[in-house]
């Protein structure tokens, strides 16, 4: 069996320092997983085997001993060669070059794959082939030509179109993926889930969301067993939520929550798994959570223990609703958010109930305090025999009386605040 060089799978000198193995190895696992789900079978194939070489790399280049060792086999290692048997016009040069692929020998692959070319011009699998030892090497110009060659000769089939969506997403060229998608999914197309897996995703990648969530119903309609089809629909789904969200200028009514619940409770249901929904569904629910409460107009105030602050009836409401809302979403991480809402309305609920009977006293005390006053200037002028003097003696009292009622009042709501009730 041959022993295949992992300083060509992952593009480094034999000499490669440990952190530099480190960062290609994280590089290149990234690379091949997002491709794990491509609907062509050989590019599938291709990507569960370099995953898999990752691991044995990372085993094996990380240790200085196995390494040490490794390094000795290698070279002792011979090269795969075609076969001496056969002559140029027989050999199946598709085959050597997948051969050399396997070893990560991807000039040798790629020249075994142009001679292919050449023995076969229409063979759009051998044009195929070349791209993506073209892309290997980084020769962005051989490898767009070859899959355009691919595409060209095999019109109706959708994975030459969809090898040139992806080499042209993986380099932000979007307006060119855009127009092989649609190329691809205008062609008859036979019933492969990750055929719609990859239009699912492709769409996405494209902000073409409302298409990825129909591609992605269709893919779990053919398979439902397909792990790689519920995770691309929950994305979508997620994507969807978040983009109608973000349209919403006023806080949403009863029925968008509604909706919005019915949506979350299906993505829940799909039991998606994949690193990409799980890291998209924390994000989505975050930024949805924070919306709300910022529609609902609700200040915060930045310091803990002054927490929520709501200022009118209006506010009060709009609160009751987003907390209402955020619990028929049911979204672990509302939860910190509710209870804060929760803790400021019944705050605000005991200062209404408050104001509203100190409204009825004031107005007793108005009364009371209009007499007191008659009968304080009175006996003010009585004892310094002036009534200017005696006016100027009562305000100076009601200014103390008000200071000492303010100050009272200041220190008996950071008490409140200070037993931890807001």
């Amino acid at each position: 069996m041959s022993l295949p060089n992992y300083y060509a799978v992952l593009d480094v000198p034999q000499d490669a320092s440990e952190d530099d193995l480190k960062k290609a190895i994280r590089r290149g696992r990234n690379l091949w997983a997002s491709r794990a789900n491509h609907p062509d079978p050989d590019v599938r194939s291709e990507a569960e085997k370099n995953v898999q070489l990752f691991t044995e790399a990372e085993q094996t280049l990380l240790d200085a001993t196995r390494r040490a060792a490794y390094d000795d086999q290698l070279l002792r290692q011979p090269p795969p060669v075609p076969d001496p048997n056969m002559g140029d016009g027989e050999q199946d040069w598709l085959l050597v070059a997948r051969n050399w692929a396997n070893q990560a020998m991807w000039s040798q692959a790629h020249h075994a794959a142009t001679l292919a070319t050449q023995a076969t011009p229409k063979r759009a699998e051998a044009w195929r082939e070349k791209g993506r030892y073209a892309q290997h090497l980084g020769n962005d110009t051989d490898a767009e030509y070859a899959f355009n060659q691919g595409m060209m000769l095999a019109p109706t089939d959708p994975f030459y179109a969809l090898c040139l969506v992806d080499f042209y997403l993986e380099r932000d060229r979007q307006t060119e993926a855009e127009r092989c998608l649609k190329f691809a999914t205008s062609q008859p197309t036979s019933d492969n889930a990750f055929v719609y897996v990859w239009f699912c995703e492709a769409s996405r990648r494209l902000q073409l969301i409302d298409d990825a969530v129909k591609y992605g119903h269709r893919a779990l309609e053919l398979d439902p067993s397909n792990p790689a089809g519920r995770d691309e629909l929950a994305v979508a789904l997620l994507c969807r939520l978040n983009n109608d969200f973000e349209k919403l200028e006023n806080f949403p009514q009863q029925y968008w929550f509604s909706e919005a619940a019915k949506n979350l409770d299906y993505i829940r249901e799909l039991k998606a798994e994949g690193e990409l929904y799980k890291s998209i569904y924390q994000g989505t629910t975050f930024l949805l959570t924070e919306r709300i409460v910022e529609l609902a107009q609700v200040g915060w105030m930045g310091r803990e223990d002054v927490g929520w602050h709501i200022s009118s009836l209006e506010q009060l409401q709009r609160a009751k609703d987003a907390v209402e809302g955020l619990k028929l979403l049911n979204l672990e991480q509302s939860q910190q958010r509710i209870w804060e809402l929760e803790k400021e309305i019944t705050y605000s609920q005991i200062t209404s109930t408050h104001d509203a009977g100190a409204l009825v006293l004031a107005l007793i005390f108005n009364g009371v305090t209009g007499t007191l006053t008659v009968v304080v200037l009175i006996l003010f002028t009585v004892w310094f025999g002036d009534f200017r003097a005696a006016l100027v003696a009562y305000l100076i009292l009601m200014a103390i009386i008000l200071g000492i009622a303010a100050s009272t009042t200041h220190m008996a709501n950071w008490q409140w605040h200070a037993k931890g009730n807001i």
